[in-house]
């Protein structure tokens, strides 16, 4: 599916392959792929793109093999 973004008074300005809702990890994730891809696509979210992300309290753990 197509999706087309119309600027006021009518003109189509872009066509996009995909919207991406939700600019979380699992949302920015998917937008990386999307661009290699070489997909148009736009990102909504309700705030800041990746704010949850930068201001996430939890931090993610690496773990290594003791050997």
């Amino acid at each position: 599916m197509k999706w087309t973004r119309r600027l006021v008074g009518g003109r189509m300005s872009e066509v996009l392959d995909a919207l991406v809702i939700g600019a979380g990890s699992a949302g920015l994730g998917v937008s990386y792929f999307l661009k290699r891809a070489g997909r148009n696509h736009h990102i909504l979210d309700r705030g800041r793109i990746g704010e949850t992300w930068r201001t996430s309290k939890t931090r993610a753990r690496t773990y290594r093999n003791s050997r």
